[in-house]
């Protein structure tokens, strides 16, 4: 059994009155809660005691699929060292060596896993009694991994029967077939290229180099449940194993906890659990747990359920609620964070280490069930927490940078304590909180979060935020940028709505309005939260719009594009909105004011300028097809043409007939001379050329052109420094404005509308 648990702080509970429960945005700005969030992280709040929603699901007919849950993979060493001893393993295998399925060898009679040796690689010449063979393989994988940089490969999952470097279809003949994970990857396009089919098996880097590939729960589709089914299935298994490790009797939550981090820990432990997470429905009477008002519900709602439909912490309601500022991005109906999650927990079922999206405020409803356990990290202790991670699996995060983002990894209260004092000589601070039957548990910005199901409970989750917020929003976008992660919205654009709002507002009584939304009474109407809020978002849109423009000015210096036009050319094209939804290709963050779009043809880039398409008329899909085929016919399209019926083929079968050509042309001797010679190593521009190829099969709403922010464009203009020329070539800067001047007058206007106002008020 594990030890006891670290003495943890236990979160505020909250008990509003009824006029504070009927305005949650309002309640949680008020300023002695703003202080107990920012203090520690997590809230709980428990509502008037006769705010009492009935659950509007039909227990026997919501369906769910469940998650699998292997609870010792989740520590997230146990899992590095499963996922480094596969590489390990699969590079042996591909080198004819013997492999150790157990990863253990043994020192002065004493077992020693390879990867704490691996660890120590720079002592592994004082391990005098290891055996020479097995001294010899790691240090020889150890060679292989440092070759690669402990990178992520390049390679990536693509469509079924495209290489996963250059994402092309074609030369089907040439392409390998990962023995693994079944990417395939042209001979060609291999660093070093293969001239010559590999004998016996063969792996791609990411399934040589362990660890560079993301984990991910497996969902069972074959098990279909209802909220009835699996209710006892999780009293079958909870029967189970009570009397098998308790004697039969219910155990406290004390125990449930120390048992649950014990399975976490102990890398033998061979448990597995269901939770039916992240549950997005759209049926009738599936949306969500709080009644709601569908006009497709056949099923009339009872009349005490219908005061609980417009409530704003009916959670279907609170990311619009009166004061959030996600009403105005209202129109995106973003799945998880303004349209609420479902979870169906049992025994154990976890979620692990994360921080919400943009870290915003997150909000948790328990309809029914046994109680959820919940830990917290204060924003204030937030680095000190990722420093923790990062010194314990160095390598791991080296490989994948972004891996406290991908809710799949857990250490301990007790473990994440030892280890901050071990390596930084600080008190990691950890706050908990046991979550029942209708009460709310409120996550604050930027504030890392887990927790485990003492049994079967059904949950549901979303995403809210104040103007607190704010400045934590700012932070997501240049912390995600460095992880490549994904934006959900436009902060960018979110910050401008705020503005526009701002400008409808012309009398310090209006000025005052606002407050209230956040104070219940404000003194200081010229510092309250409303102003400090505009503030910042002026701040923040202007600097936004300061460094990209100062980024154009410098890369428009150097070099020389084909044209500059106004996004309102591509108003017609109707395979992609406007900038709202346009990602940067590179950093995935959100796109705003200048960007570049990277075309195949540079005799076709000239088209897009003001003077040709002065009506803004042209059709871009039909004009990008044109330029596909064009560069087909070109020497560096020569090869990658493909037939037009090949996409209607049947994967499987193709897939099947390719790793027999593997394997079949070693057996017969097949001639492959017919084919063109490996290239050497592809140009820039050459590469630029293929993926734009594989960019228009693809993904249809860009029509085959790459963007990039300024930054990434010229990173990516740096990289590519002997062929920048024949790159610039195929540019184009997209704006949103074809007047700099009007952007400029308008942040000024703001300014001074807000100096006004505080000195009128």
């Amino acid at each position: 059994m594990l030890s006891e648990m670290p003495d943890l702080i236990s979160a505020p509970i909250l008990y509003p009155s009824t006029e504070q429960f009927n305005n949650p945005i309002l309640y949680l700005s008020e300023p002695e809660n703003v202080a107990l969030g920012k203090k520690f992280g997590i809230l709980k709040i428990v509502p008037p005691k006769n705010w009492k929603p009935p659950l509007s699901i039909n227990m026997k007919t919501f369906k769910f699929i469940t998650r699998l849950q292997r609870l010792s993979e989740l520590n997230i060493k146990n899992r590095y060292k499963i996922e480094w001893l596969k590489g390990y393993n699969n590079y042996m295998k591909m080198n004819h060596k013997r492999v150790n399925k157990e990863g253990f060898v043994y020192i002065s009679g004493k077992p020693v896993h390879l990867y704490d040796l691996y660890l120590d690689r720079c002592n592994l010449e004082n391990y005098d009694q290891l055996n020479r063979q097995d001294l010899s393989n790691l240090k020889e994988y150890i060679g292989f991994l440092e070759s690669k940089g402990y990178k992520n490969s390049e390679a990536a999952q693509d469509e079924k029967g495209s290489c996963g470097v250059c994402h092309l279809d074609d030369d089907p003949t040439r392409l390998l077939l990962c023995d693994e994970c079944d990417t395939e990857i042209h001979m060609r396009c291999l660093d070093p290229p293969l001239l010559d089919i590999p004998e016996g098996l063969w792996f791609c880097d990411q399934c040589l180099n362990g660890g560079s590939a993301s984990y991910g729960f497996e969902e069972d589709h074959d098990s279909v449940f209802t909220l009835a089914e699996f209710f006892q299935h999780c009293k079958g298994f909870e029967r189970d194993y009570f009397l098998k490790y308790y004697e039969g009797f219910q155990p406290s939550k004390k125990e449930l906890e120390a048992e649950f981090w014990r399975l976490v820990e102990d890398s033998d432990a061979n448990v597995e659990v269901r939770y039916g997470a992240d549950i997005h429905k759209n049926q009738p009477g599936e949306i969500s747990g709080f009644p709601v008002h569908d006009p497709r519900n056949e099923t009339k709602l009872e009349p005490s359920a219908e005061s609980y439909c417009e409530h704003p912490f009916n959670l279907t309601n609170l990311p619009f609620a009166k004061g959030s500022l996600l009403r105005y991005i209202q129109d995106e109906k973003i799945s998880g964070m303004t349209v609420p999650w479902i979870y169906v927990g049992s025994l154990f079922s976890t979620f692990c280490w994360h921080k919400e999206d943009h870290y915003t405020f997150s909000c948790n409803y328990c309809h029914i069930g046994s109680s959820k356990k919940w830990y917290g990290i204060p924003e204030s202790d937030a680095k000190l927490f990722e420093d923790v991670f990062n010194k314990y699996v160095p390598d791991y995060f080296e490989k994948q940078p972004d891996l406290l983002h991908q809710l799949v990894s857990l250490l301990s209260p007790k473990q994440l304590k030892e280890l901050s004092m071990k390596y930084f000589g600080k008190e990691l601070q950890i706050v908990y909180a046991d979550q029942n039957p209708n009460e709310f548990i409120i996550t604050f910005p930027e504030v890392y979060h887990s927790g485990f199901n003492c049994g079967f409970n059904f949950n549901e989750a979303v995403n809210f935020t104040t103007p607190y917020w704010v400045p934590f929003g700012a932070k997501s976008i240049s912390d995600y940028q460095l992880v490549q992660k994904e934006n959900v919205f436009n902060y960018t654009n979110l910050m401008k709505k705020i503005l526009n709002d701002f400008e409808h507002i012309s009398t310090v009584e209006d000025l005052n309005a606002k407050e209230l939304q956040y104070s219940f009474s404000c003194k200081d109407i010229a510092h309250g939260q409303y102003m400090n809020m505009v503030r910042r978002a002026l701040e923040y849109y202007s600097k936004d719009w300061l460094a990209k423009k100062d980024k154009y000015n410098a890369i428009s210096r150097k070099y020389k594009f084909i044209g500059t036009i106004p996004q309102d050319i591509f108003v017609k094209d109707k395979t992609r909105k406007r900038n709202n939804d346009l990602l940067c290709d590179k950093c995935k963050t959100s796109i705003n004011f200048i960007w570049v779009e990277l075309g195949v043809n540079p005799a076709r880039a000239a088209l897009l300028t003001p003077e040709s398409t002065p009506n803004a008329s042209y059709d871009r899909e039909s004009e990008f097809r044109k330029i596909v085929e064009e560069a087909k016919s070109t020497p560096l399209g020569l090869g990658i043409k493909r037939e037009a019926d090949q996409q209607e083929h049947d994967s499987s079968e193709e897939k099947s007939k390719r790793r027999r050509s593997r394997r079949l042309a070693k057996e017969k001797g097949r001639d492959f001379e017919d084919h063109h010679q490996i290239p050497g190593k592809q140009t820039e521009e050459q590469k630029l050329v293929r993926m734009l190829l594989s960019t228009e099969r693809n993904n249809k709403r860009r029509n085959g052109r790459i963007v990039l922010c300024l930054e990434d464009f010229t990173k990516f203009i740096l990289e590519s420094v002997n062929d920048s020329h024949a790159i610039i070539q195929r540019c184009l800067v997209v704006r949103d404005t074809q007047d700099d001047e009007e952007i400029n007058k308008w942040i000024g206007n703001i300014s001074t509308k807000i100096t006004i106002l505080e000195t009128n008020s």
